[in-house]
């Protein structure tokens, strides 16, 4: 199955996907533009939850186009 642009824009996920991910850059650009270092060092906690909403992403994804 092809999925289209127009298909993206009508979908809640992908809009959810989207507004997480510039909700995270511009968090980063505050965060470092203050004087701090971005990102979880490797193995910690929310360095995990990083890696889990990536395979979710992915997953959620994948299953959304095969359907």
């Amino acid at each position: 199955m092809r999925i289209t642009l127009s298909d993206a824009r009508d979908s809640s996920i992908a809009a959810a996907i989207l507004l997480l991910g510039v909700g995270a850059a511009a968090y980063a650009a505050y965060y470092t533009s203050q004087g701090g270092e971005f990102g979880a060092p490797t193995g910690s906690l929310p360095w995990w939850l990083g890696v889990g909403a990536a395979i979710v992403a992915v997953v959620v994804t994948l299953v959304r186009a095969r359907a």
